[in-house]
């Protein structure tokens, strides 16, 4: 395993940042945005992501003017689910017990776990990673007659989402109005010519099976005649000359 578990698995997640997403969907998107940015010189470079934050950060601003919900709109989709999968999967099978206090055990026959609504937490850990009230945690909520939307994460309420929005970047004159220094100018690196013919074609991965130039078929090199098609079957010149082949290959005498 090229890569420790502590940095992918769930089950190594911290239960303080609310987030169960194992991609890096935020860092991809990002990236898709700056494509053809970082290719240009570091100025303008740096210049071209300050105008595209500055705007994400007012168009997210101003999105949240518009919702009257007291958690985000994505959010109580997820809410929403999970109350629906407790309704439909949970209700005849699930059966919550009270302990008297914050705990509560949602059971079905011999698996089971321990809610704890004060503390906001399951023992399946959906509720600690997430954020998100999961399945068991509706059924206890809904025991106790509350609304399942009252025990997510403040992170994922509307008055954090609007804080977090509320740091405006400055805008900024054009290059030809910045100030003048006395430092020495910043000249682009070298270009270095490595040895050799420089290559075109991207490297193939280890696991990308070759192509027959002849064929044009998958499946195995030029130099190899191994094959995951039948290889077609071959028949020495000078025996062609003799007679001639029929579609099975066969020599026949004329």
């Amino acid at each position: 395993m090229e890569r420790q578990p502590s940095t992918w698995s769930r089950a190594f997640f911290k239960t303080d940042t609310s987030c169960d997403a194992v991609e890096n969907g935020a860092s991809e998107c990002f990236n898709s945005l700056i494509v053809s940015s970082r290719r240009k010189p570091i100025i303008t470079m740096l210049e071209e992501i300050r105008a595209l934050v500055m705007e994400r950060v007012v168009r997210m601003s101003n999105k949240a003017c518009n919702w009257d919900d007291e958690i985000c709109p994505n959010i109580r989709k997820k809410v929403e689910k999970n109350k629906e999968l407790m309704r439909n999967n949970f209700c005849r099978f699930w059966r919550v017990s009270p302990d008297g206090g914050s705990l509560f055990e949602v059971r079905q026959g011999l698996e089971g776990f321990v809610v704890d609504t004060q503390s906001r937490t399951c023992t399946c850990r959906n509720w600690q990673v997430s954020g998100i009230p999961c399945p068991h945690a509706v059924a206890a909520i809904y025991f106790i007659h509350e609304d399942p939307a009252k025990f997510v994460s403040p992170l994922f309420s509307t008055v954090d989402f609007t804080n977090t929005y509320n740091h405006k970047i400055k805008p900024l004159n054009g290059i030809k109005l910045w100030p003048r220094t006395n430092f020495a100018k910043l000249l682009p690196p070298k270009s270095r010519h490595m040895p050799g013919r420089p290559t075109i074609a991207r490297r193939k991965d280890a696991s990308e099976g070759g192509r027959h130039s002849r064929r044009n078929a998958y499946g195995h090199e030029v130099s190899s005649r191994v094959s995951f098609e039948t290889d077609i079957p071959t028949i020495a010149k000078e025996t062609i000359s003799r007679g001639r082949i029929d579609i099975h290959g066969e020599v026949r005498q004329g």
